[in-house]
């Protein structure tokens, strides 16, 4: 109990978090060259054989089934990279990048 009270309130722990989380998205923003401003709208799955991005995902006991769109406006959006990671193929050179908003345009950009 003692931890919890130097580390702060409840609210001032979680707006720590909210303030870490904003940091180091701006700092991907500067690493990737997209400007501070635009939005972050989750993480896509780019197909690049196809060029081509996932727009669901239907698992069953037996298998993953994926269907793709060319725009990456309408791909299946993931707030974290590993939950968008586990779909992805290696093989198939199939990469998570970002998709950002700026303004009327969307951007997409490999964040690794």
């Amino acid at each position: 109990m003692g931890e919890s009270k130097r580390r702060g309130t409840k609210e001032e722990r979680i707006q720590q978090s909210q303030d870490n989380k904003k940091q180091k998205l701006d700092d991907i923003k500067k690493r990737i060259g997209v400007p501070e401003e635009a939005e972050f709208c989750g993480y896509i799955i780019h197909l690049t054989e196809q060029n081509a991005f996932v727009q669901s995902v239907e698992e069953t006991p037996s298998a993953v089934n994926r269907t793709a769109t060319p725009d990456a406006q309408q791909g299946l959006r993931f707030s974290h990279f590993w939950d968008a990671y586990k779909y992805a193929s290696e093989e198939k050179n199939e990469k998570v990048v970002g998709l950002f908003k700026l303004g009327d345009e969307f951007m997409v950009r490999q964040v690794l």
